[in-house]
């Protein structure tokens, strides 16, 4: 007798996918007839059916799975497809259901230039939130406004003074009245028009900067801005900034996120710099005095050439200087905080 066991043909998985699409059919055009559903949109369906390609040959991937798991997988495609193109085809329609949870709105696509007259401003704060592709930033040339830009956005722009004296507060924002609007189909058709914002400062007058990033590619040229202190908050960006000369105190942020950063070529700065995760290039001008402290839990830093040495090291804090630090009228500190990341500085 042969010891050759024959081994049986692995069965595909039975297909919950057809029922599924069948049976959410039906219910449909019953609750239709009973006057309980709307007449749903159907250009949504012309506009999107490539999705049931997408959800068909998702059903035929997870079929080949081994019982009872591909049986379950295509359970969950199939209802995943009824989400999506009941969604679609209800809640983009003219007369859509009034369910409060899934009410996601629509947003409104506008274009704005904004000013702020300069007049008799002595000082002032500036805080920008950009929510938008991306933002560049810069000094105005030879203009009488405090701030002056071109920005696109959806919904609701905030642009606010608050003026007390000869001293004055901007706030620049967009928002989203229904902050999940790009849930909703119908707001799709103008995301390829909302703009990277362009906005000038004016350089002669002192300012306070705040900029909060948001997933998106900035770059920042400060270098003929005068500045009293400097907050940047990169969240998920891309950004490239370029610091002025002057006097001021600096806090730069960045989360999941890269920078390359240009520091001042003089003045009196004092740099404090977070990374939770990503990368960053710093550069220093030539023969600036420069010291770098760094305290890093896994992340990495590393000095690309000689000009910086390596003064003290203490498990994972490290001292870095130039060798004309202790002797520079205006020495430039930077304490670097690395949770994760990689940093890499290049000395000009």
């Amino acid at each position: 007798m042969s010891d050759t066991t024959l081994r049986q043909p692995q069965r595909e998985a039975p297909s919950m996918f057809g029922p599924l699409v069948l049976i959410a059919i039906g219910l449909y055009f019953l609750l239709y007839n009973m006057g309980i559903l709307p007449s749903f949109n159907w250009w949504a369906i012309a506009r999107f059916w490539p999705l049931i390609l997408v959800f068909a040959g998702a059903n035929i991937l997870v079929r080949q799975i081994r019982q009872p798991f591909g049986s379950l997988l295509s359970l969950i495609v199939g209802l995943l497809a009824i989400g999506t193109f009941g969604y679609l085809v209800f809640f983009t329609a003219p007369v859509a259901p009034n369910w409060q949870f899934f009410n996601f709105g629509s947003a409104e696509f506008k274009t704005d230039h904004i000013t702020f007259p300069m007049n008799d401003v002595s000082k002032a704060t500036v805080s920008i939130t950009a929510n938008v592709p991306g933002l560049n930033l810069h000094a105005l040339s030879d203009s009488q406004q405090l701030i002056e830009g071109d920005v696109s956005y959806f919904d609701e722009l905030v642009f606010d003074s608050n003026r007390a004296g000869s001293e004055v507060k901007i706030d620049l924002e967009s928002r989203e009245q229904q902050p999940v609007w790009f849930f909703n189909p119908n707001s799709w058709r103008d995301l390829g028009s909302l703009d990277r914002w362009d906005v000038g400062l004016n350089g002669r007058i002192p300012t306070a900067l705040v900029l909060k990033l948001n997933a998106n590619a900035s770059d920042l040229d400060l270098r003929q801005l005068t500045l009293t202190q400097l907050q940047v908050q990169a969240n998920a960006s891309r950004v490239n900034l370029l610091l002025p000369n002057g006097s001021y105190m600096g806090d730069l942020k960045t989360n999941a996120g890269t920078m390359e950063l240009t520091l001042p070529a003089a003045g009196q700065q004092d740099l404090l710099i977070g990374m939770s995760a990503g990368n960053m290039v710093v550069h220093v001008p030539a023969d600036r005095a420069v010291q770098f402290t760094v305290d890093r839990a896994v992340g990495s830093f590393s000095v690309e050439n000689g000009r910086l040495t390596l003064i003290s090291q203490n498990d994972n804090n490290e001292v870095w200087e130039s060798a004309n630090f202790n002797t520079a009228t205006d020495p430039l500190r930077v304490r670097l905080n690395i949770s994760a990341g990689n940093v890499r500085v290049y000395s000009d």
